[in-house]
Order: structure tokens, then C-alpha cells, then sequence
């Protein structure tokens, strides 16, 4: 399970016997889902995706599971192991525009409840306003009068 496949990853020859290059991916797919599922229904359907979605997701699987990867596998080679680090980190730059809404991954479903990733939303579900309901014991069910500029009290 994952956005990619093992084939996909971005390590060349660099090869370990305890390590298990699925778990990687799987876990990368797992990130991915973590960051962006305020936004989005997770685990996403690829299907359903535009094209330059389906990319994107695929790509960022890729860098995050190669990133963890090299950086496992290679602990002693600092430049391998820099190399995943950049990985890693380019892909959660761009995890992070798509958590803020700032990229879109149209096709894919938002969450529900969520109509607009572009500005914060605010959801008031009572019946009575919070300043209402602050002043209606000091004004006993009166209303305020309104004050107007250079009105005197």
C-alpha cells in the first residue's frame, strides 16, 4: 500500500539486507496522509485524481520514502545520507503548501464539513450569538441602544 512502488524510489544501487524497502513507501504514503488529511479524505483514491495531482502524490511518496531510505541505510556516508535529508525535506516543503491549501490537489475529496482550504474557517453552530448570551443577564433581556458618534449617553 502507498502512492508509489519500491521500483520508484529514487536510491540507485544502494542496497540493505535488514531493511525493507516497502515499509518505507508504505510509511511515506502514511506521512503523506498524516499531513494533509486535515484538508483531505485520506487514504486518497489516485483514480480520482487530475493528472498533476496523481503526480505530485506520487513524486512526494517517492522523495520521502528514498529520503528515509538513503538516510537508514547509510548513516556512515554523509553525503548519501544529505542527499535523503534534501529529499525529505523538499517534499514536506511542498506537503506543507498542500496542507495550507495553498497547492490544491484537485479531483480529491475534501473533507467533509470543509468548503473553502484558502482562508480559516469558523463554524458557529449556536442558535444565540456569544455576545449575546454574554450580555443577556446584565441587560435582563433588554436590548442595547445603539450609540451613535457624538450621540450623548
Amino acid at each position: 500500500m502507498g502512492y508509489s512502488s519500491v521500483e520508484d524510489m529514487l536510491i540507485g544501487d544502494v542496497r540493505s539486507n535488514i531493511l525493507d524497502k516497502q515499509a518505507f513507501v508504505e510509511d511515506a504514503a502514511r506521512e503523506i496522509d498524516s499531513k494533509i488529511g486535515r484538508i483531505y479524505q485520506v487514504p486518497l483514491n489516485l483514480s480520482q485524481l487530475e493528472q498533476y495531482a496523481v503526480l505530485t502524490i506520487k513524486r512526494l511518496n517517492n522523495h520521502i520514502a528514498s529520503g528515509r531510505f538513503l538516510m537508514a541505510a547509510n548513516a556512515g556516508d554523509e553525503s548519501i545520507h544529505a542527499y535523503g535529508r534534501m529529499l525529505v525535506r523538499e517534499a514536506y516543503q511542498e506537503l506543507d503548501l498542500i496542507a495550507s491549501g495553498s497547492i490544491q490537489l484537485d479531483g480529491a475529496p475534501l473533507r467533509p464539513g470543509l468548503t473553502d482550504t484558502t482562508g480559516p474557517t469558523i463554524s458557529h453552530q449556536d442558535q444565540v450569538s456569544s455576545l449575546d448570551a454574554f450580555y443577556e443577564p446584565v441587560m435582563g433581556g433588554r436590548q442595547m441602544a445603539l450609540w451613535e458618534p457624538g450621540a450623548m449617553p
